[in-house]
């Protein structure tokens, strides 16, 4: 009887432990997995003051190289879409990701400089501007 009782006693024991190893073990996952997500919040809010501070960086790079441009009289003076780009990029108030367009006809300017599709813009008189020519700047990310 002492040892039937012993051995129920010895059962309810490892039943009690395995569960409080259990709930131990859960608590450590979910602190771990609470660990984790606040470090991917963290990650991400670093990644976008990384973003932030580098358009930063790129705005002001744009308004220096302009800058460093040859007078608009000057015989070896190109029009460049890529100077009308960087130009509304380096505004502190311009938005981070736009398009330049014409009104009439309406059509989107090539101003970006990308390595695939279009690594050197066109000029302006490539693309039928003229002195008096209203763009328009719109936000693409809005």
């Amino acid at each position: 009887m002492t040892q039937h009782l012993r051995q129920q006693q010895d059962e309810a024991y490892l039943q009690s432990l395995k569960a409080d190893q259990e709930k131990e073990k859960r608590k450590k996952e979910e602190l771990k997995k609470l660990q984790e997500e606040e470090m991917e919040k963290q990650r991400k809010i670093d990644e976008e003051i990384q973003h932030i501070e580098d358009i930063k960086r790129q705005k002001k790079e744009a308004g220096e190289a302009l800058k460093m441009e040859l007078p608009v009289d000057h015989p070896d003076t190109i029009h460049s879409l890529s100077h009308l780009y960087q130009f509304v990029f380096s505004h502190a108030e311009a938005p981070n990701n736009f398009d330049i367009a014409t009104n009439f006809p309406k059509r989107s300017l090539p101003c970006k400089t990308t390595s695939k599709g279009n690594p050197t813009p066109p000029t302006f008189m490539d693309v039928g501007l003229g002195k008096n020519e209203m763009l328009f700047v719109y936000d693409l990310e809005s």
